[in-house]
C-alpha cells in the first residue's frame, strides 16, 4: 500500500462508519416519537383542514397552531389530555390517527419542572415552524427534536360552523 492509500484509509473508514454510527446512536424513546407523532399529524393539510383552527386564524403563525393546540377549543379538538391506558391504546391500534401516549404530558412552550416525561410544543415563527422537544426528565436535556413547517391550508365544508358553535359555548380559540 503506498503512502497516499494509507492517508486516504482513515478518511474512507470514517464515510463508512459515520453514518452506521449515526444510526445506532442513542435511540429515542417510542413513547415520546408516538407523542411527537400526535402534533405531525395535526400539521397534515388533510387533517389542519377539518380544525376549527383553519377558521380562528385565516393567516396562521405556528405561534397561534400552539396557541390553539392548547386553549379549550383544541384541547377538547385534539383530546391530548384525555388519559390512555394501555388496554385503551390496543383498541386503538388500527386506527390511522396516532393517539398521545399514556405517561407523556403534552407542554405548550416551555419545559414543565414539575412534570416528567413530557413533549414540548413551542415555535419559531420566524422560519414558520412548529418545533417539539422530547424530554425523559424535566431537569436534563431533550432526547427527541422535530420540526414541521405549518402548511396553509383553507378550511373543508362545515368547520366554520363548528369553530361558531364552539364560540357560542365560550370556549376560547387561544391559550396564550
Amino acid at each position: 500500500m503506498n503512502r497516499s492509500n494509507r492517508r486516504s484509509l482513515p478518511a474512507l473508514l470514517l464515510l463508512v462508519l459515520l453514518p452506521l454510527l449515526l444510526v445506532c446512536g442513542g435511540s429515542e424513546p417510542a413513547d415520546l416519537v408516538q407523542a411527537a407523532q400526535v402534533i405531525e399529524y395535526m400539521l397534515r393539510p388533510n387533517v389542519l383542514a377539518n380544525s376549527a383552527f383553519t377558521v380562528a386564524f385565516p393567516d396562521p403563525s405556528p405561534s397561534q397552531f400552539v396557541s390553539y393546540v392548547f386553549s379549550e377549543m383544541g384541547r377538547t379538538e385534539w383530546e391530548i389530555d384525555t388519559p390512555r391506558t394501555a388496554e385503551d391504546m390496543e383498541q386503538y391500534e388500527n386506527l390511522a390517527t396516532p393517539l398521545p401516549p399514556p405517561g407523556v404530558a403534552f407542554v405548550a412552550r416551555r419545559v414543565d419542572p414539575e412534570r416528567g416525561r413530557q413533549l414540548v410544543v413551542s415555535f419559531d415563527d420566524d422560519h414558520g415552524l412548529v418545533v417539539v422537544e422530547g424530554f425523559e426528565d424535566p431537569a436534563r436535556s431533550p432526547v427527541l427534536r422535530r420540526q414541521w413547517v405549518l402548511p396553509d391550508v383553507s378550511p373543508a365544508p362545515g368547520v366554520r360552523a363548528i369553530y361558531q358553535a364552539s364560540q357560542q359555548a365560550g370556549m376560547s380559540c387561544q391559550a396564550f
